[in-house]
């Protein structure tokens, strides 16, 4: 994975996110978190209850790898991309205009992976940074919620 072709999907403050595409052809994004603070076991901990996760409208992670200097988190890519890109555009792209069914669909399947987060027995888990670039479309046209308990 550390020498598939990669490019930058997105920046924020405390993680930058990259779409790369592995020798047997699966794609996915490689989530980079940077300047925090959090020992081995914390790290393990949290990546693990999110490991675990499984909802059709929650993103699922497939990997994670803790060091010192680099902390990083692999989830399934999403061809059709977030709902900011749809709104807003890509990088200066035009914008798509998405009629209020298609939009209402992201919207139920966004609040429908929320609920899943907010109601895993046990784990006290809350998303913590709901914004539409964290929602991305899955081939249906359903919200998938991403970045749960990843905050920037």
């Amino acid at each position: 994975m550390l020498r598939a072709p990669a490019g930058v999907l997105g920046k924020g403050s405390f993680r930058n996110s990259y779409k790369a595409t592995l020798e047997n052809g699966i794609t996915v994004v490689v989530k980079r978190i940077k300047d925090v603070m959090v020992t081995r076991k914390e790290f393990q901990q949290h990546t693990e209850v999110i490991g675990r996760m499984r909802h059709k409208n929650v993103t699922t992670l497939m990997a994670y790898y803790y060091s010192r200097d680099e902390k990083l988190m692999v989830y399934d890519f999403y061809g059709p991309g977030s709902a900011a890109a749809m709104l807003h555009g890509k990088y200066g792209e035009n914008k798509n205009f998405l009629d209020w069914k298609t939009r209402l669909r992201i919207a139920v399947g966004a609040a429908r992976g929320i609920s899943h987060i907010h109601t895993q027995v046990g784990q006290n888990l809350v998303h913590g940074n709901i914004k539409a670039s964290n929602i991305f479309l899955t081939a249906k046209g359903y919200g998938c919620v991403s970045d749960v308990g990843v905050r920037n």
